[in-house]
C-alpha cells in the first residue's frame, strides 16, 4: 500500500530514504493546487509528465522550465532509475530527496539557494523506481559560468575587480558557514551556483546538490572537494594572487600560520588528478 504525505515542512528532512515501500510525496500547501493543476500529483507517473521546455537531460531524467499563469517560473526535475542505477541506490536516499535535504539544510544556515514546492519518491522493497523535485525560479540570474565568461572576462579591470570582490567574499563566508557545520555540497561548480541580480547587487545562490551530505568526521575531505570545485573553472579565469585571497577570506582571522599554504596544495594536488583522470580518458 502506498503511503503518502502533503504538508508544509519546517525542519529540513532528513538525508535518507523517504520511504521503504510505497510512494512518499510531499507539498508546500500554498502550492499544492497549482501542483494538481499541473499533474504533479501522488498517483502521477512524474518522469514521464510533459511540462514546459526541456533545459537539461542527464543519465536520471530532465529538468524542465515550467512557466506558471502569474508569471513566475518553476523547475520540475523528474528522475527515473535504470535496473542498474535502482541496485546502486537501494536503501539510499533518491538524488532528489538529497536535494530537498540540501536546499532546506542551506537554508537554515543563511546560504541562498533554491526554493523547493514539492518533492517525492517512489519505491519498490528499498529500490528506488523514480522521484522528482519542483523548484521555484530564480529571477534575474544566469549560473556562475556563463557569467564569468560571457560577461566578467570582457569587462575593464576595475568593474572586474569590484564584481569579483564582491561574489567572491560572498562566497567564501557561505563555504566558511557551510564547513562549519559539516555541510559539503560536493558538486560546487561554477555552473552549480546562480548569479542574482537584486537592489543590493549581486548574490551567490547554490543549487542542483544531488550528492549534498553532512560530514561531522571527514570535515577536511570536504572542504577539499568544495573548494576545488571552485578553483576548477577559477584557474583559468582568475589570477593566483586572488585565489589565495579567496582562501585567506575563508579560513578568517583565526587561521593558523601555514593553514592557508597547506590547504592550496591539497587543492592543487585534487586538481592535478582530476586533470591526469581527463587525459586518461581522451
Amino acid at each position: 500500500m502506498n503511503s503518502t504525505s502533503c504538508l508544509i515542512w519546517r525542519m529540513y528532512p532528513q538525508r535518507r530514504m523517504a520511504r521503504f515501500h510505497g510512494t512518499h510525496f510531499q507539498a508546500d500547501l500554498q502550492w499544492r493546487a497549482a501542483m494538481s493543476a499541473l499533474g504533479i500529483e501522488v498517483a502521477a507517473d512524474w518522469a514521464n509528465l510533459k511540462l514546459g521546455e526541456i533545459r537539461s537531460r542527464s543519465a536520471f531524467g530532465t529538468v524542465a522550465c515550467v512557466p506558471l499563469p502569474d508569471g513566475g517560473r518553476i523547475f520540475f526535475k523528474a528522475e527515473q532509475y535504470s535496473l542498474r542505477q535502482r541496485f546502486k541506490y537501494w536503501l539510499r536516499p533518491a538524488r532528489t530527496t538529497v536535494e530537498a535535504f540540501a536546499y532546506e539544510y542551506m537554508q537554515n544556515l543563511g546560504i541562498p539557494t533554491l526554493t523547493t514546492l514539492a518533492w517525492g519518491e517512489r519505491r519498490y522493497l528499498g529500490l528506488p523506481l523514480s522521484s522528482f523535485i519542483v523548484t521555484l525560479e530564480v529571477p534575474q540570474s544566469q549560473d556562475l559560468r556563463e557569467f564569468g565568461i560571457q560577461q566578467w572576462r570582457h569587462l575593464q579591470k576595475p568593474q572586474q575587480a569590484a564584481i569579483y570582490a564582491q561574489l567572491a567574499g560572498q562566497l567564501a563566508e557561505q563555504l566558511h558557514t557551510a564547513h562549519a557545520h559539516g555541510f559539503v555540497h560536493h558538486d560546487l561548480k561554477w555552473r552549480n551556483v546562480l548569479v542574482h541580480q537584486t537592489g543590493e547587487g549581486l548574490r551567490p545562490v547554490w543549487i542542483d546538490a544531488p550528492r549534498a551530505a553532512v560530514w561531522r568526521w571527514r570535515r577536511q575531505r570536504g572542504r577539499i572537494v568544495d573548494l576545488a570545485d571552485l578553483a576548477g573553472l577559477a584557474v583559468e579565469l582568475v589570477s593566483p594572487h586572488d585565489r589565495m585571497r579567496f582562501l585567506l577570506r575563508y579560513l578568517g582571522r583565526q587561521r593558523q600560520p601555514g593553514q592557508a599554504a597547506a590547504l592550496w596544495r591539497k587543492i592543487e594536488r585534487r586538481l592535478q588528478r582530476r586533470r591526469s583522470r581527463r587525459h586518461e580518458l581522451g
